[in-house]
């Protein structure tokens, strides 16, 4: 039974080794790049660089631009960045959707302040790579 559970050990430390078990949920590769979202009209648009997020959403012909810092951290076993604009009381995240992709998840803090993110399957909204 000890061998088979010391086998069993070195087989796991292998594959982490190896690589072939590997983190499903990275962080998003953001730092210099910046993602957009076109709706009809409308569109928003993330930059981020040396730990700071540029806001641009353009909707019903007005620009509103914020800028804030973002912080890095993960809940559930998903990693995200994450900021509020206080201006516009909004928490966001954003989340990695692949190489050409992030997901940003937002809410009011004030209103959802009891309920968990990841309970909350509204308001996450795919962008692509500029």
């Amino acid at each position: 039974m000890k061998k088979i559970f010391v086998f069993c050990a070195l087989f796991l430390i292998v594959l982490i080794v190896s690589g072939c078990v590997k983190d499903d949920s990275p962080y998003p590769i953001i730092d210099n790049t910046s993602w957009k979202r076109v709706s009809d009209e409308n569109w928003e648009r993330l930059s981020f660089s040396n730990g700071r997020v540029h806001y641009e959403s353009f909707k019903n012909g007005s620009l509103s631009e914020y800028d804030s810092d973002y912080t890095q951290d993960s809940e559930v076993g998903c990693h995200f960045y994450a900021w509020i604009i206080e201006d516009m009381n909004i928490a966001f995240r954003v989340y990695s959707a692949g190489h050409d992709h992030i997901i940003v998840g937002y809410h009011n803090p004030l209103l959802n302040s009891n309920t968990p993110w990841y309970g909350m399957a509204y308001n996450n909204l795919l962008f692509d790579r500029e």
